[in-house]
């Protein structure tokens, strides 16, 4: 058995587990990267191409359905599912060959090759051979689709963001399970590409967005055409050897079943913690196995393991280089500044929030402006469609605290707030700010302006109620 001592245990090589070794190194310590040969790093960036390749060629077929409103006739013979696919694995094979790989440039004597595994809170066995005694860990291992007991009987007919793209053609049909951004933003595009598409959401959520005006706006723009259903309850699901057969119950208490010949879950994803024998540290678990951290520092408890697994840190610095720089530290640990929510849900219209969200304002003391974001302008077709931008403030210092989004652009609305939010501007700085007249920046304004309006009345709480914008089609 060979054994090794050194200052930090880095578990995984994806981009968190990279940027933690670097960060101890720099620190000055002995840092060695334990990696079970995964690739974490290259799938995740494969699996992005991969998705936008999907997404542009959704948009492309939908501009061709469109183009009759601006006066081209065009028409969209053929979906041709199996040549869209081999394009995509094509194009992310050829960007694995040209990609640079993180991996090769640690040297030789800091990579462990081999699965890591917990023998006590100090000691990790990597393979079968190899035994790390570190003086602190960084658990760097990513996240894994959790897959409700329900569907677990479902083999090769259950889909992930990954294995959807490892097809050799278009589904004919695919059910996704929940309404969120990633489930979302693929169900669209499959839809746009011939797909039967069914979205099944147990709650009433859509995308994340929790302000109640903006959620049931994207509901409509996103959902058009699209089966999508909330409040309902998956209760079980079979497969027949050609698809899944799905039973739900609706809010009414009434049964239903349907057929595809896929399901997809895209937003259930948890720290892949489940093989790292955390029973051995004597962590606090949670149900899921995952021990308890806290976010500002990604320290487990008062230990010496950090988490770094599984998006642990949402924003501010990445959690990579906290949980490595803070593990070179220990027993002294520094907490992140942290910076402005900023999710982005890739649909068309784009989904967004930055900043304090609708469900975590206080309770009092903030007001509310709004403004529509007009679709009908940028796709031509005639059609009456709106989003809507809702920004919130804080009434006294007339600080801008968040924003709820849905509409053309909202990515690029958010990014700005967001620089707004991380440099703790007022209202009244924002809209000094110059702004350029096109209509992303006019419709930006009009709802810092309404903001402003209703920071001046003596509103103490709003409620979506008091909207003063009708967001009707």
């Amino acid at each position: 058995m060979e054994k090794f001592k050194v200052d930090v245990a880095v578990i995984g090589a994806g981009n968190a587990g990279i940027s933690a070794y670097h960060a101890a190194a720099r620190l000055g310590k002995r840092a060695v990267l334990i990696d079970r040969g995964c690739g974490g790093a290259a799938c995740s960036a494969t699996r992005q191409v991969a998705s936008k390749l999907l997404f542009a060629a959704a948009e492309a077929a939908h501009s061709i359905e469109e183009a009759e409103g601006v006066g081209v006739h065009a028409v969209l013979r053929h979906i041709d599912g199996r040549a869209l696919m081999k394009r995509i694995q094509a194009e992310c094979e050829r960007f694995d060959a040209f990609s640079r790989d993180p991996v090769s440039e640690i040297p030789a004597a800091d990579l462990i090759h081999g699965h890591g595994r917990f023998l006590n809170t100090h000691c990790l066995q990597a393979g079968e051979r190899i035994v790390v005694e570190a003086a602190s860990v960084v658990i760097a291992t990513g996240s894994r689709v959790a897959v409700p007991g329900a569907l677990a009987g479902l083999n090769e007919r259950l889909l992930t963001p990954d294995t959807l793209f490892e097809l050799d053609t278009l589904p004919y049909s695919v059910a996704v399970i929940g309404a969120g951004p990633a489930g979302l933003a693929l169900g669209q595009a499959l839809h746009r590409l011939g797909v039967r598409v069914g979205i099944f959401e147990s709650g009433s959520g859509f995308a994340a967005l929790s302000d109640p005006v903006v959620r049931n706006v994207a509901a409509r723009c996103v959902g058009e055409g699209m089966d999508v259903r909330r409040n309902v309850e998956l209760l079980d699901a079979r497969w027949d050897h050609a698809s899944a057969i799905l039973r739900f119950k609706d809010d009414d208490g009434q049964e239903f079943v349907e057929r595809f010949a896929y399901v997809l879950i895209a937003d259930r994803s948890i720290p892949d913690v489940h093989r790292l024998g955390l029973e051995n540290t004597g962590l606090e678990l949670d149900s899921r196995g995952v021990p308890a951290f806290t976010r500002r520092t990604l320290q487990c408890g008062d230990s010496s393991i950090f988490m770094a697994a599984g998006g642990a840190l949402s924003c501010g610095p990445g959690a990579g280089e906290l949980a490595g720089g803070n593990a070179a530290r220990y027993p002294e640990v520094q907490e992140c500044r942290q910076g402005p929510r900023l999710d982005v849900c890739h649909t068309a219209p784009q989904i967004a929030t930055t900043g304090t969200t609708f469900s975590n304002l206080p309770k009092q003391g903030y007001a509310v402006g709004e403004a529509p974001l007009d679709i009908v302008s940028r796709n031509g077709t005639g059609r009456r469609r709106r989003g809507v931008l809702r920004v919130y403030g804080e009434i006294g210092t007339g600080l801008f605290l968040g924003a709820e989004m849905v509409g053309p652009e909202a990515g690029h609305i958010a990014q700005l707030l967001s620089w707004a939010h991380r440099n703790t501007l007022s209202i009244g700085q924002i809209l000094d700010m110059p702004f350029h007249g096109a209509a992303m920046q006019e419709e930006l304004r009009s709802a810092l302006i309404s903001l402003q309006g209703a920071m001046a009345k003596p509103v103490t709480a709003w409620s979506p109620a008091q909207s003063h914008l009708s967001m009707t089609e």
